[in-house]
């Protein structure tokens, strides 16, 4: 193939021209363009030193705020007074007695009647207890064997 402006295009149009004014024959110009042309690509997909890599990205974020670390979040959760639920029997919030008489009342009534313990569960939370699934499985359970099977 013979390496003529037109195939090449106009941006390599004075390399060229002074390529084959030195007396480079086309398949040395052709070669000169391509290896230039692979470092240009190269030195674009290398980040410049002012782009900013991760870690700067990082630490802009700290710096910020955004990002915050395990301890400090611990911090502000402890300063707020929040936590993840936690079991009311286990808390000593409430006792058997009463959430099981919850449970009779509950069973008496026709949202409650032959309900399985995760709608039990659900129904308790209502009344605002937090009781674990298996406490609610077990006295539903003593509460109507039959229902439970079926």
């Amino acid at each position: 193939m013979q390496v003529t402006l037109r195939t090449l295009g106009n941006q390599y149009q004075e390399e060229v021209t002074q390529m084959v004014e030195s007396g480079l024959m086309d398949p040395q110009i052709a070669q000169k363009i391509e290896e230039t042309h692979k470092a240009d690509r190269k030195k674009q997909s290398q980040p410049t030193s002012t782009e900013a890599s991760p870690s700067k990205r990082f630490t802009m974020l700290l710096q910020q705020g955004i990002a915050q670390s395990l301890q400090r979040l611990q911090r502000k959760l402890n300063t707020m007074n929040l936590s993840r639920h936690t079991n009311d029997l286990e808390s000593q919030k409430v006792d058997i007695e009463t959430v099981l008489s919850c449970m009779i009342d509950i069973h008496q009534t026709p949202k409650g009647h032959n309900v399985g313990y995760h709608k039990m569960k659900k129904l308790l939370q209502k009344f605002g207890f937090l009781v674990h699934n298996m406490t609610v499985a077990l006295i539903n359970k003593t509460l109507d064997p039959v229902g439970v099977d079926n």
